[in-house]
């Protein structure tokens, strides 16, 4: 993969960050994620790498295996509370997979 598609990916994973806040998502899961990610151009194959770099940039906070906060470095976005973030924590995670923030 050339240099220029890294651009174009790193570019497509914050496009995701971006959509998740506007979709009111500061909490999320992979298949949010997976579901968000066609609309910004980001196939199948590459979400999980995609999501790798976004944590490895602080754009996204691992909370646990699948599920993801977004950063408070994110422009615009506030961070989600602890509160908020341990409410998730204690919900099973198929129905945290479904709700909003």
């Amino acid at each position: 993969m050339g240099a220029g598609q890294n651009i174009k990916n790193s570019q497509r994973g914050i496009e995701l960050v971006r959509l998740l806040a506007s979709e009111g998502d500061r909490i999320f899961s992979t298949d949010r994620a997976r579901e968000l990610a066609p609309r910004v151009g980001i196939k199948e194959n590459y979400l999980l790498e995609a999501l790798h770099h976004l944590r490895r940039n602080n754009w996204i906070v691992p909370l646990r295996r699948g599920l993801y906060a977004l950063s408070h470095t994110v422009p615009g976005v506030s961070s989600a509370h602890e509160f908020e973030i341990a409410m998730f924590l204690g919900t099973p995670f198929l129905k945290c997979a479904v709700l909003a923030v």
